[in-house]
């Protein structure tokens, strides 16, 4: 066993094996390991071995949705640590009364326990391995197969962790040439804004430019602490995206006249979570693609400002104004809280002598 689960760390193919040995040792068991993620909303099985033809099919397209024992012990149990399945979440009467047993795994046929343990966990993201079998056997079979997880549970951990290692050195170049593609500075960051690569573009921009920096550990940030605070936030967001939901996240703000326009899109680094296989096991946490373009400042807006002697601040709530939306919108789009652009707005009226929010835009919009 510990032959094949050294082999499975250099090849991520020979997997499949180790569940196949697992079931072979121990007769009468069904092997399962599953990835659960709490975007999805239902764990998806990585490997199998001793159910019927189709059952993992169905089991991933259906019966996991309704899976709640999974979904709470593989979070709420201590890592490396085996456990009784369904007994750790609920009393075995209950489970044989839920939707999921009687719809989907009552007609597998003595699968109704389980000896479970949780192999990793990182971000939210979890890795499990359950031995199941026969209620009628189910005190037996834990008293011989929880001493088997315990000593083998480090070893699966760390022949997961060798594997994400050796696919991350494959995958990065990948991500690398999509980047490189872009005429904009382009940057793709992971969860902790670390800088994963960077184009060309983005390399000039730093250097040239008192705006971005990137600075210990290889984190990406913006030197005003505002818009740094909300592209974390946007960052955090763009991260949790389900596997096949739309749309981007963008914000605007000014740094020393200059207009910067960012777009936020969350990317796969690797073999996507939705994929069956190892793949659910070997994808990288979520990362995502951050584009920014800068626009020249506008003479004519400048102008304004000093005829009026508004602050930067004042100038670029005025300026967000013109492209309508609600202060609330505005105030979001350019990370400041509301109080703040509203009193941005009050002084911006004082300073100009308008006495509207539809003046201030008019006065703005003739300068154009």
């Amino acid at each position: 066993m510990g032959e094949l689960i050294n082999a499975a760390a250099l090849d991520p193919a020979a997997w499949q094996q180790v569940a196949d040995e697992l079931r072979h040792l121990n007769p009468g068991s069904r092997v399962v390991i599953q990835a659960h993620d709490p975007s999805l909303g239902r764990p998806l099985v990585a490997l199998a071995s001793g159910w019927s033809d189709g059952y993992t099919d169905r089991y991933a397209s259906h019966f996991a949705r309704m899976n709640n024992v999974s979904k709470i012990w593989a979070t709420s149990a201590p890592m490396l640590t085996p456990v009784l399945l369904p007994e750790y979440v609920l009393p075995v009467g209950d489970f044989l009364k839920s939707e999921f047993y009687n719809e989907g795994l009552k007609s597998e046929g003595e699968a109704e326990c389980g000896s479970g343990i949780r192999i990793f966990s990182e971000g939210g993201r979890q890795a499990t391995l359950v031995l199941q079998y026969g209620l009628r056997h189910k005190d037996d079979m834990h008293r011989h197969f929880a001493p088997l997880l315990q000593r083998l549970g480090p070893r699966l951990r760390g022949a997961l962790l060798a594997n994400r290692q050796t696919l991350r050195k494959r995958t990065s170049p990948l991500t690398g040439d999509i980047v490189n593609d872009l005429v904009d500075p382009a940057l793709i960051l992971d969860r902790s804004r670390r800088v994963v690569c960077a184009n060309q573009a983005a390399r000039e921009l730093v250097v040239s430019s008192e705006t971005v920096r990137i600075g210990a550990r290889d984190v990406f940030s913006f030197s005003e602490p505002q818009t740094d605070a909300h592209l974390a936030t946007l960052v955090e967001v763009a991260c949790q995206r389900a596997p096949g939901s739309s749309g981007y996240l963008q914000f605007d703000f000014l740094h020393r006249g200059c207009r910067f326009h960012a777009s936020i899109l969350p990317i796969t680094r690797s073999l996507g979570l939705a994929n069956k296989g190892l793949a659910c096991l070997l994808s990288f946490d979520p990362a995502v693609l951050l584009l920014l373009r800068t626009e020249p400042p506008s003479e004519k807006k400048n102008e304004l400002q000093v005829r009026f002697q508004l602050t930067n601040a004042e100038l670029r709530i005025a300026q967000a104004l013109t492209r309508k939306g609600s202060l609330i919108q505005i105030a979001d789009e350019l990370g400041i809280a509301y109080e703040t652009a509203r009193n941005q707005v009050k002084s911006a009226l004082r300073k100009t002598g308008t006495h509207t929010q539809r003046e201030l835009v008019s006065l703005f919009l003739q300068k154009e």
